[in-house]
């Protein structure tokens, strides 16, 4: 004799197909003239009609008062307009014609509860369960409308009812989770959680995603839950959610435990989801080292043809945190394994030929851009890599090389704009170094007008300062820049600190621009810079900057905030129509308020 499916897991299913296969139920039982009226409505509603679209869809519901598409839509328009209520009569004709529809009782309950009906709402949900007294469905939303006008207690009742009538002790346990963990009755959640969890591997999702949406408010219960999960003896199933549950509790060494413990004992295909469905919880529970170590286990645990084209991704994962030595070698290996000539190959290539530039490995970038140049001669990034791998060799100090790079792989202009703008960018710098200030100029504004982000600030300091400085401030520049790219800020710094005043074109915003580039590598040089600027242009633009940045680190020191209050007072009273007096106001009230450390 067949076993019976549980009514459970048959009225998800039931649930789940109504929820996809609705809008073509709806359509199908729509004549050709209605549904024309509808997409008519819609126009309407996309145009912003909202009172023509509700006339259409009323229309249509005289003619045929149970039209799902009609009744849905008149919920979302009416919504729209703040006119809710008026979809009560058209709802109660539809219950009228199609009683049995289930859809039609959730938007009636739905609406009399956005309308804080209460008692419309307990009556509305008594009749549906009377029509229906062994179906999941009337108990389940019953209980969500009283749950969203605060009834909670009576929506708990209507589930645990709801258990007994229709569907035994897995019925309704996601919802009741829910209700439990709203008001912080932890170990009842967990054991709801958990017939969740027994239910199988098609209810896995939904607990994830309810643990996922709980995360930040029920973590006592989910470590309960995590302690339900993984015992011994339990099954690698279990432990698997049992990893990914401790995830969104914030336990990640407890996490990262219990993973090891499943993953030694379950296959490969095993190994790639627990590390798969661990890494995206990581993720969204913003625990990037978790994320990384599973990332780690899901390359170790696919073989060869399926790691390839999730090392990619990976690598920008690790990039995107600031990673670069575990991007570097996730990218070599990608770069090792994929098909020479592939896809994979040259975009992994490409890749990690820029990491290593970043990183200031010259040499090594320099040597993937010749290999790359091989393969693929004509391909238009190679102008844009150039430009990179040049970049590299001016960091280093290294500005034949970074010509040579150019002479050899740039055949043509590149016709791509970021291309364009750091090829500029590495010319500018060429011709800062070699006294060329108009030419260092014009080729740093074509970057700055091709780049963005941090390139393009760069680029557009660089050209101000260019503009404002004399002669000798313009070789202290290039000095000074060439000495901070290769590393050595206190040297670049000090050139810059050490120009005569008399002789000022930019020496303000000099200073300022060498300022930051100590705060940036921690240097007490930074204090006498931002001084200096504003002792001696206290009228030059650069001087509020200066006095923000010194009452900031004042704020930073030990017995510092008084002293940092009095910069911020100074700012907005000395500088009034500066664009940093309101921010310097709001940081003056965060200051008064800010408790003292003791």
């Amino acid at each position: 004799m067949a076993r019976r499916r549980p009514r459970t897991a048959s009225l998800a299913g039931c649930a789940l197909w109504l929820g996809l296969a609705l809008p073509v139920f709806a359509a199908a039982q729509t004549p050709f003239h209605e549904r024309q009226r509808v997409l008519e409505a819609e126009a309407r509603e996309r145009a912003g009609d909202l009172a023509g679209a509700q006339r259409i869809l009323q229309e249509v519901l005289t003619a045929r008062p149970a039209d799902l598409s009609a009744i849905l839509m008149l919920e979302r328009v009416s919504r729209s307009a703040g006119d809710l209520e008026s979809v009560l009569p058209w709802i109660e004709r539809a219950l009228a014609a199609a009683p049995e529809q289930a859809v039609l009782r959730q938007v009636h309950l739905r609406i009399l509860g956005d309308l804080g009906r209460t008692r419309e709402v307990g009556l509305a949900g008594a009749e549906w369960i009377r029509s229906a007294p062994r179906e999941l469905s009337p108990y389940r939303e019953f209980a969500l409308a009283l749950a969203r006008i605060g009834a909670r207690d009576s929506a708990l009742a209507i589930l645990e009812r709801g258990r007994r009538a229709a569907g035994g002790p897995p019925a309704l346990a996601a919802e009741l989770a829910d209700l439990h963990a709203v008001q912080g009755r932890w170990a009842l959640a967990a054991g709801e959680w958990m017939r969740v969890a027994r239910q199988g591997p098609a209810f896995k999702a939904l607990l994830i995603e309810k643990l996922r949406l709980h995360a930040s408010t029920a973590a006592p219960g989910i470590r309960l839950l995590v302690d339900s999960l993984w015992r011994p003896g339990a099954p690698p199933e279990l432990g698997a959610l049992a990893a990914v549950a401790a995830t969104y509790a914030g336990d990640e060494m407890r996490a990262r435990q219990i993973a090891a413990e499943v993953l030694a004992l379950v296959d490969s295909r095993a190994r790639r989801e627990l590390a798969e469905s661990l890494a995206q919880a990581a993720r969204e529970a913003g625990r990037p080292g978790l994320a990384s170590w599973s990332y780690e286990q899901l390359l170790d645990a696919v073989p060869a043809a399926e790691w390839v084209p999730l090392a990619l991704p990976i690598a920008q994962f690790h990039l995107s945190r600031g990673d670069t030595v575990a991007a570097t070698a996730v990218l070599q290996r990608t770069v090792d394994r994929a098909p020479p000539g592939s896809p994979t190959h040259r975009s992994a290539s490409a890749l990690l030929l820029e990491v290593r530039a970043a990183r200031g490995e010259g040499a090594e970038a320099r040597a993937l851009l010749e290999e790359y140049a091989r393969r693929h001669p004509k391909d238009a990034s190679l102008p844009r890599l150039a430009a990179v791998v040049a970049a590299a060799h001016l960091r280093a100090g290294d500005r034949r090389g970074a010509e040579k790079i150019l002479e050899r792989f740039l055949s043509a202009e590149p016709s791509d704009a970021k291309a364009l703008g750091l090829l500029a960018a590495v010319r500018g710098r060429i011709a800062l170094y070699e006294g060329k200030w108009d030419e260092a100029r014009d080729a740093l504004r074509l970057a700055a007008s091709a780049l963005t982000g941090v390139t393009r600030t760069e680029a557009i300091e660089l050209v101000s300062l260019l503009e404002a400085c004399t002669p000798n401030e313009c070789r202290a520049l290039a000095a000074a820049l060439r000495a901070i790219e290769a590393g050595e800020v206190a040297e670049g710094a000090a050139r810059v600190l050490v120009l005569p005043k008399e002789e000022s074109g930019a020496r303000p915003g000099l200073l300022l621009w060498a300022a930051r580039h100590a705060q940036a590598a921690r240097l007490p040089l930074a204090a006498p810079l931002l001084e200096a600027a504003l002792r001696d242009h206290p009228q030059a633009a650069e001087a509020p900057a200066a006095l923000l940045g010194l009452a900031e680190m004042a704020a930073a020191e030990p017995g510092g905030m008084a002293r940092a209050q009095a910069m911020l007072e100074r700012l907005i009273l000395e500088y009034p129509g500066s664009a940093l007096v309101p921010l310097a106001r709001r940081r003056l009230e965060e200051l008064r308020t800010r408790v003292p450390s003791s």
